[in-house]
């Protein structure tokens, strides 16, 4: 009645709140306790009451099972924080206990697309879309919502060379959509310009510059904490008597057993430079002998991402 009554509390109170109504209403609920990721892995054959840090809610509806956290509104439904898919939790029934797995039910999804122009001084200009969904667009709203000034400015800040003339983000209040994002602007640094020469990185933005697994081995599974997808689609307009001299050559490459792949294409059509970088990762956690496959795999990411688009003035 206190939580009800002050409209706040505490995460456990919150679920649990949620739990007593949903069997009010007819459902089977219960609690489900869990170890989040930063408080350390749960080991189901001895744990402890510290083991646990977190309550979520657990219901049932006919055969279909779900798993809720109304702490964080950022959630969508039957999605819990990327923190708590930390293995199993322990599902607390009168008289009697079980283990759930603790799986992500979405993926980590971003898609950037833009239509941009090159002009024979070195401007580019254009129009950029980005969509989040799944974790994506959980973190950003978690980020951001409440605060979407602050981070406009900030991103304008970090684009130094960026003249930023529109810049629109919506969906922020929905849980269950996409996050989506639109720019339109225009840049005197993207472009290298020698005269005779434009020379350019194929990627307006989504380069992955850094291999994220810098040492040469390692002791522990690598978790991403749920699947991912990264896709970038630009069509970039070259200018009028120039053409590629030299283009980035196709890569295609994929993980063991499934475990992901990385596809880049850079086409030439009609004055237009068509650029595709498409990244996925399929499974959430890879074990200590998949590390050198990774790392490995991200090396060449970094490679090919690094490789520029040289555009050439043509003769006569």
């Amino acid at each position: 009645k206190k939580i009800n009554d002050l409209k706040k509390g505490f995460p456990q109170d919150i679920n649990m709140l949620m739990i007593a109504t949903l069997n009010e209403a007819g459902f089977d609920a219960h609690a489900v306790r869990l170890s989040t990721k930063s408080h350390g892995k749960l080991h189901p054959s001895y744990a402890m009451k510290s083991s646990f840090n977190k309550t979520v809610c657990h219901v049932k509806n006919g055969e279909e099972e779900y798993l809720l956290d109304a702490s964080n509104k950022s959630l969508p439904f039957n999605t819990l924080n990327k923190n708590c898919l930390n293995g199993k939790g322990m599902l607390v029934t009168d008289g009697n206990f079980k283990w759930v797995d603790l799986n992500p039910t979405k993926k980590s999804k971003k898609m950037s697309t833009g239509n941009f122009v090159i002009d024979d001084e070195g401007y580019l200009s254009g129009k950029l879309n980005v969509s989040r969904s799944g974790y994506n667009g959980i973190e950003f709203r978690s980020q951001h919502a409440k605060d979407i000034v602050d981070y406009k400015k900030q991103y304008a800040e970090n684009k130094t060379s960026w003249y930023i003339d529109n810049h629109k983000v919506e969906g922020l209040t929905h849980s269950d959509k996409a996050v989506k994002e639109v720019l339109e602007f225009e840049s005197d640094g993207f472009v290298e310009s020698t005269g005779d020469l434009i020379i350019f990185s194929p990627l307006v933005i989504g380069r992955i510059s850094e291999n994220p697994f810098k040492s040469s081995e390692r002791h522990y599974p690598v978790n991403y904490g749920a699947p991912i997808e990264e896709l970038e689609s630009f069509r970039i307009m070259v200018p009028s008597g120039f053409k590629p001299e030299e283009l980035p050559s196709k890569l295609a490459i994929g993980l063991p057993d499934n475990g992901g792949s990385f596809i880049f294409n850079v086409q030439y059509m009609n004055g237009v430079i068509l650029v595709s970088s498409r990244l996925v990762i399929n499974k959430t956690e890879f074990p200590v002998e998949y590390y050198l496959s990774l790392r490995e795999f991200y090396a060449q990411i970094v490679e090919k991402h690094a490789e520029q688009i040289v555009l050439k003035r043509e003769i006569g």
